[in-house]
């Protein structure tokens, strides 16, 4: 294993704590406060991983960051697409939910 500068590993990651405090301010925190319910977390968090890799390919190199990268998109992929179906899932369980009340107050179901 290379030996990595500390005052370079001082400065990445402070660098990516600036950098992480930002992204939570300007970013995660508005989509929760304006659209909670939403599958936001899956998409933040590989905002939140995309940018720890930024910081780590100064570290380990653009090679390994790539691999790193490969890595977490394969695990990732599926936390992603599950979260997006829950959510399309409980979406449709909703709309269903209110047409059937609709109708129900209209008169329009056997009872």
């Amino acid at each position: 294993m290379n030996e990595i500068d500390p005052h370079k590993l001082a400065l990445v990651l402070a660098g990516l704590g600036v950098a992480a405090y930002a992204y939570e301010r300007l970013v995660v925190t508005p989509l929760e406060t304006q659209h909670s319910g939403h599958p936001f977390a899956a998409g933040l968090v590989i905002g939140g991983v995309l940018l720890t890799l930024a910081g780590a390919t100064v570290l380990i190199g653009v090679t390994n960051a790539l691999l790193v990268l490969a890595a977490f998109a394969v695990t990732g992929s599926v936390v992603t697409v599950s979260a997006a179906r829950r959510y399309l899932d409980r979406r449709q369980s909703e709309t269903t939910a209110n047409t059937v009340d609709v109708m129900e107050q209209l008169g329009m179901l056997d009872e």
